[in-house]
């Protein structure tokens, strides 16, 4: 079965709205690759950049250049955190969404 590594750099651990768009996207690829998943919080390792926007893409990009991991696919949602609760909910269904269609052709 081929390998699948899952870098979680979610600032929010717990209430993390990108985890929750993650989730069923790592569950879903989990049929067919054997994730391996890092949580970088709960490693305790400090993300924070200083910089809002970027939290922890700096140490996904490094790690996947470290480890010759190629690829790096990101799926999110932007401006969420000015979202009213509907249009966050919304946001996080269509991310889903298209994790999912990726996780089909992955």
């Amino acid at each position: 079965m081929p390998s699948l590594v899952y870098i979680d750099a979610c600032v929010r651990e717990k209430e993390s709205r990108t985890r929750r768009i993650a989730e069923p996207v790592v569950e879903a690829l989990g049929h067919r690759y054997s994730v391996t998943a890092f949580h970088l919080p709960e490693m305790k390792m400090d993300i924070h950049t200083g910089d809002p926007l970027e939290q922890g893409s700096p140490y996904l990009k490094a790690l996947s250049r470290l480890w010759g991991l190629g690829e790096v696919t990101t799926i999110a949602e932007s401006n969420m955190d000015y979202s009213s609760p509907e249009q966050i909910e919304a946001k996080i269904a269509a991310a889903v969404a298209e994790g999912l269609a990726v996780a089909e052709y992955f």
